[in-house]
């Protein structure tokens, strides 16, 4: 669901930035700002020379672009992948270390100023329908079984820092809760196989016949996960107050993206659930109402890997 590309510095360079193709291009990277990341290698040296490339178009595009690389790197959606012994001197050291990553797990889409099977070059963007191809669709329906799941996060978790679950009964006492934790943990942070320390925080609905028979369950369990994976984790249990909104939705909500799954992320074979992306600019009105004091929840307890 959510795609990760390359897009090398040199493809902002004129002639391969024309005036009729600069709107495709556009168009490109404005549907990545809500529905992927671009993968930069080495993320300031990708940002400095596209804007230097940038910086030599003409104003109209330049303005654009310029501003659209900067809302990216806002949204944490360029993103770092630090390979050993990296030469980045011309498009070909790029594409040879771009093309790596892809041997590793297929990247969605590698543009550059030259086509082959499997890069392709800004033309390649008037042939298609770029906001079916890289744009929000609308919600698909997927079996939660633990492939499936792993299929959808993999992209979603593989470059970001945090990730927040919202679920009401994301209870990880169950064995399906457990084996998503585990595999969320896995998937967070694993960078095509460098991996990286984040954190993982899940907000839950308070279980009075879970809060004194399952705390030192729950405890263990994200102690035995942080040791495998390194990442902090924490439980916090909400209740519902007297007359206010129930807790229900389901997301997942990293520093870049966030999705929406109708029925959670709990593994299952005989269960289906509808996922959509949720749009950017509405992440933290879902985050801020797991904060104590503009919570329409009463906060109940926490447990964590540093207690």
């Amino acid at each position: 669901m959510l795609k990760d590309i390359f897009i090398s510095p040199q493809v902002f360079t004129e002639p391969t930035i024309n005036p009729d193709n600069w709107r495709d291009i556009r168009d490109l990277l404005e549907n990545i700002m809500n529905s992927g990341y671009l993968i930069g290698l080495r993320k300031k040296r990708w940002i400095r020379e596209s804007n230097w490339n940038i910086s030599k178009l003409e104003p109209k595009v330049k303005d654009r672009f310029l501003r659209i690389i900067s809302t990216l790197k806002d949204r944490d959606r360029i993103v770092d992948h630090l390979l050993q012994d990296t030469i980045l001197e011309n498009e070909t050291d790029w594409l040879s270390h771009i093309n790596e990553l892809h041997r590793k797990r297929n990247l969605h889409s590698i543009f550059s100023t030259h086509a082959d099977q499997i890069i392709h070059g800004p033309d390649y963007l008037g042939d298609i329908i770029i906001s079916e191809e890289y744009g929000l669709t609308g919600s698909q329906r997927f079996v939660l079984s633990s492939e499936c799941i792993e299929a959808i996060l993999t992209p979603f978790l593989s470059y970001a820092r945090k990730i927040t679950i919202v679920d009401p009964y994301f209870y990880i006492d169950l064995d399906r809760c457990e084996s998503s934790l585990r595999m969320i943990a896995n998937l967070l942070g694993e960078r095509r196989g460098m991996h990286q320390v984040g954190s993982i925080t899940i907000h839950c609905r308070s279980d009075e016949s879970r809060k004194n028979n399952f705390h030192k369950t729950w405890a263990n369990c994200i102690k035995d996960i942080k040791f495998t994976s390194g990442h902090k984790i924490e439980i916090n249990c909400w209740r519902q107050k007297e007359s206010s909104i129930k807790m229900h939705d389901r997301y997942l909500i990293t520093n870049q993206a966030g999705l929406v799954s109708a029925a959670g992320t709990n593994v299952d074979d005989f269960q289906q659930s509808e996922w959509s992306i949720k749009k950017y600019g509405e992440l933290q009105s879902v985050l801020i109402q797991y904060k104590e004091n503009s919570s329409p929840f009463e906060f109940d307890y926490k447990i964590c890997t540093d207690e």
